[in-house]
């Protein structure tokens, strides 16, 4: 058991993280001695338990499931593990699985992720999106609005009322298809490890303002539905755009995304030519 150091707790089947609502979130790798993988993973794994370890933020553990330990054997494939590493954070219950490089950079954003992920399943009101294994866009709730904001990835949101069965269907069918295409996934939805995930280009979300539980009107959304594209908490741009369809929700969001991307001192530069242009112009008109 002398694989990792002290930093990493040494795990088994009778002590695991529990399978309950305790607030703790865990991170576990699953490893076998002597792997060419698990030893390259090793000293990144190790930088975990030094940094959010060693934080407080997460627990940082690790099962041993290579046949010496052969008490951990059964228990690693009642737990369906079949990669070596394989690297699941656990929070009340709810697993995700990593899928990606082994670095600290990567490990310590999938994390931070799979948090803010169990911050969305965690919206007691679900109105359209209530099928976590199924749909792709995160149901918000307006008392913990706005979303987090992590690594500059804007969010679009649609404020709406359900009821109306045709805007219903439409609303959920198009934002699915726009979240599923920006590379977001439904929380609940078990990965495949062997398919690398696609950094998410927006966040999507929707927020059921029928609820007597919400209240929408403190950020001022007088019709529904509302879609915004949020760049941060506090800057947002609505669509005004009749049509609620997938593709012109893409666009819509693409050219907003793009513009976002933008370097800011560039933005500057073009307003300033914008602006001599202008000036330019109107002298011309003066002239004549």
């Amino acid at each position: 058991m002398g694989f990792y150091s002290k930093q990493i707790a040494k795990l088994c089947a009778a002590h695991y993280p529990p399978d309950d609502k305790t607030q703790d979130v865990w991170v576990v790798q699953f490893y076998t001695q002597n792997n060419r993988e698990v030893l390259e993973a090793r000293l990144p794994y190790e930088g975990l338990g030094m940094t959010l370890g060693k934080t407080g933020e997460v627990k940082i553990g690790a099962v041993d499931c290579s046949m010496d330990a052969h008490l951990n054997v059964g228990f690693c494939v009642k737990q369906d593990i079949s990669i070596f590493p394989t690297t699941r954070v656990i929070i009340q219950g709810h697993k995700y699985d990593y899928s990606g490089l082994h670095n600290l950079d990567s490990l310590t954003r999938f994390v931070q992720v799979s948090r803010e992920r169990l911050a969305n399943v965690e919206c007691k009101v679900k109105g359209l999106f209530d099928e976590p294994r199924k749909d792709f866009v995160a149901p918000l709730c307006t008392e913990t609005f706005p979303p987090k904001f992590s690594e500059s990835i804007p969010w679009i949101v649609a404020f709406y009322e359900e009821g109306d069965r045709k805007w219903d269907k439409v609303l959920k069918s198009s934002l699915n298809k726009i979240a599923e295409k920006y590379h977001n996934h439904p929380p609940l939805k078990e990965r495949d490890q062997n398919v690398k995930e696609k950094k998410v280009r927006i966040s999507v979300g929707a927020v059921e303002c029928g609820d007597r539980k919400q209240d929408c009107g403190q950020f001022e959304v007088t019709k529904f539905p509302t879609l915004r594209f949020y760049e941060s908490t506090t800057k947002y741009t609505s669509y005004d755009e009749k049509s609620f369809k997938a593709d012109k929700l893409k666009t819509w969001g693409d050219d907003l995304l793009r513009e976002s991307l933008r370097p800011k001192h560039k933005q500057e530069e073009e307003e300033e030519d914008d602006e001599e242009e202008a000036e330019e112009s109107e002298g011309k008109k003066e002239e004549l």
